[in-house]
């Protein structure tokens, strides 16, 4: 099903997993916005912020282990919650 070593897989396994996790992932990211504007609102997002950087790769951990799906994941995560944030503040 997916290759033998989970901290480096095949480019297909690594594109099935980024794939089947998408959902949850942007339910996630989208959360996080709403969690973020429930306190503090009113700001814009912090585009470009290793810090939130760092709070989305910790968020997508538990999702895999190979670091490659795990970057992918977090910028997927980053960009819903970027997402969710524009939506709530127009």
């Amino acid at each position: 099903m997916h290759c033998g070593d989970p901290t480096h897989l095949c480019a297909r396994c690594l594109d099935d997993l980024f794939t089947s996790e998408l959902d949850a992932v942007r339910a996630r990211g989208k959360a996080w916005a709403d969690e973020l504007a429930g306190s503090v609102p009113g700001i814009d997002w912090p585009t470009g912020s290793e810090g939130l950087a760092i709070v989305a790769r910790l968020k997508v951990t538990d999702l895999g282990r190979d670091p490659r799906l795990l970057e992918r994941l977090a910028r997927e995560l980053l960009d819903a919650a970027h997402t969710r944030w524009l939506s709530r503040m127009s």
